[in-house]
């Protein structure tokens, strides 16, 4: 979370609704489309601040860490 915080200037709600679908590591790319809020004592999904999604750019310090993250523990479907 520090890591994709400082990284990528994303914030705590943001980070929290992120996907393994949202990096392109390749490219270099954070894909911003969702964030996690509270509304009525319930957490859901929402879209970001201001509702426009956004791209924002991966260094590659961020990008060794998620890629790391990702092979340790990979994203499982239910």
């Amino acid at each position: 979370m520090v890591d994709i915080g400082a990284g990528c200037g994303t914030r705590q709600g943001e980070i929290l609704g992120l996907s393994p679908d949202d990096f392109a590591l390749e490219g270099g790319w954070l894909h911003v489309r969702r964030q996690v809020k509270r509304v009525r004592n319930q957490f859901v999904f929402g879209l970001p601040k201001n509702d426009k999604e956004r791209r924002t750019p991966l260094a590659g310090s961020v990008t060794q860490v998620v890629r790391a993250h990702l092979d340790a523990y990979p994203a499982a479907c239910r």
